[in-house]
This record gives structure tokens, C-alpha cells and sequence, in this order.
């Protein structure tokens, strides 16, 4: 290496001055570090998300609305998932659909639902989002990506009661039973694997699906295997 420096105690005992003046403030940071001079603090607590998107490019060019449909629910599926990972509840859901921007036809939405109170249920989001696809879909283009954006972020502590349900027992307990029965879905499908549980209209549950009828699945053919994080994808040794 260039001025005598091949190993960490010669970078160590380098002239930081000399290295910020020709290399640049980054060096001159890592050489104080190395003298015990802290630099940059180490985050304790993590940044809190504001908001969460999942979108993918289509495979090919999608124009019936099923077949964008059934890309959306995987994405809100996941979506939710990520979400509760953070034990966060939504207050608004946004969907958005949108053509390539080489296409000739071009055409974006996007559209956004302001829950009254936030939510954590995929069942609750997935039905609103599925309503909001539906109004800004338009059957005369061919699109290449949708997605979902989950936003306005409180915790279970801090969920701002709706003055309309406030006072009806009936909603609370099955807002009581909707968090516990999210937990437990959560909890098997983290044991058991991706999607094992997930919405009865959801047919596919990957975003690498294999099944012919999900158009939507972006090319993944030379994908790396997963062989760490997936059985199907363990080398296989023949004796």
C-alpha cells in the first residue's frame, strides 16, 4: 500500500492530518478510531420506521386486473408482516399502480385510506386495499408495477381511540382478538415458513410463486439459491 501503510497499526500511527488533507475526512475518522478517539456514536435505539412500501416490477406487462390483484395481496401481506415485526399499527394504507415510463400509453395513480383508528390486521388493510385498486385501475393499459405503502405509524400504547367506537365493548374485544390472532399467524408462519398462514384469496404467497397462473412473478432465473434460509434450495450430495 502507498505511503508505507500495510496493515492496521501503521494506518494507526499514519498522519491524520496528512490523510484528511489527501484522502479525506473518512480516513482521518477510521485512524482516530483506531486510536480509541470515538468518531461516531454507535445507535442504542433504532430509527422508527415511518412508513413501509412493497412493490415489485411485474415479470411482463400485466393488464387484467386479477392478475394485478393478486401481485397486490402478496404485497400487503408482507407488507403487514414487516409492519408488525416493529409492533406498529398503520393509520393510513396507500396503494399506486403505474406503467413503464417508455411505454407510449403511460398512466400512474395512487390513492390513500385514513383509518380511525390504527390497525395491524392484514384481513382490514388488504380490504381497503383491494377497494382503492379497484378505483384506480384503469382496463385500457398495460402496467408494470403496483405497490402498497403503509404510513402513520403508532405503537399498541399510543393508538389514538376513535370517538365513535370508544364506547362499544363489542369492538374492543374483537380489536383484542384481532392483535392476538395476528401474533399467532405470525408466529407460525415465522416456524413454519413464508405464507404457510395467509388470506384465503391469496393463491400464490411468494414473490418467487412457481404457479403458472401468476403472471405477475418477477424473473428470477438466475437467481442465487437460497441455501441457507430454505430446504428446497440445501445442496443435495449423491454417495
Amino acid at each position: 500500500m502507498e505511503n508505507g501503510v500495510n496493515n492496521a497499526f501503521d494506518l494507526r500511527e499514519f498522519n491524520e492530518s496528512f490523510a484528511r488533507e489527501k484522502k479525506g475526512v473518512i480516513l482521518q475518522r477510521s485512524i482516530l478510531e483506531l486510536k480509541g478517539i470515538i468518531c461516531n456514536e454507535v445507535e442504542k435505539e433504532s430509527v422508527k420506521k415511518k412508513s413501509i412500501c412493497v412493490s415489485r416490477s411485474f415479470g411482463r406487462k400485466l393488464n387484467s386486473y386479477e392478475d394485478i390483484r393478486s401481485a397486490l395481496i402478496v404485497y400487503v401481506q408482507k407488507a403487514s408482516f414487516k409492519m408488525r415485526n416493529y409492533n406498529l399499527f398503520c393509520k393510513s394504507v396507500t396503494i399506486f399502480l403505474k406503467t413503464s415510463k417508455y411505454q407510449k400509453k403511460k398512466y400512474k395513480n395512487i390513492k390513500t385510506y385514513f383509518f380511525l383508528e390504527g390497525t395491524n390486521d392484514v384481513r382490514v388493510i388488504w380490504k381497503i386495499s383491494e377497494k382503492l385498486l379497484k378505483e384506480i385501475y384503469l382496463s385500457n393499459f398495460l402496467y408494470s408495477k403496483v405497490g402498497v405503502i403503509l404510513s402513520d405509524f403508532c405503537d399498541s400504547e399510543n393508538i389514538q381511540k376513535s370517538l365513535f367506537y370508544n364506547r362499544n365493548r363489542d369492538y374492543h374485544k374483537k380489536k383484542s382478538d384481532s392483535v392476538k390472532l395476528m401474533k399467532i399467524m405470525d408466529s407460525i408462519n415465522k416456524r413454519f415458513g413464508d405464507s404457510k398462514l395467509r388470506l384465503s384469496s391469496d393463491e400464490n404467497g411468494s414473490f418467487y410463486s412457481k404457479k403458472r397462473n401468476a403472471k405477475w412473478s418477477m424473473k428470477s432465473e438466475y437467481r442465487s439459491p437460497c441455501y441457507t434460509t430454505n430446504w428446497c434450495d440445501i445442496p443435495k450430495i449423491k454417495v
